[in-house]
């Protein structure tokens, strides 16, 4: 079970990196975008 929790803990950790990428990336074309107009 501890090597089932470990693996669901860096699953989480991937995915809390994988959102921070997103929004950056939102935030990047917020501004591009703003810019632009």
């Amino acid at each position: 079970m501890k090597m089932l929790g470990a693996h669901l803990d860096a699953l989480a950790k991937d995915a809390a990196a994988f959102n921070l990428h997103l929004n950056s990336q939102h935030k990047n074309t917020d501004n591009f975008s703003g810019d632009n107009t």
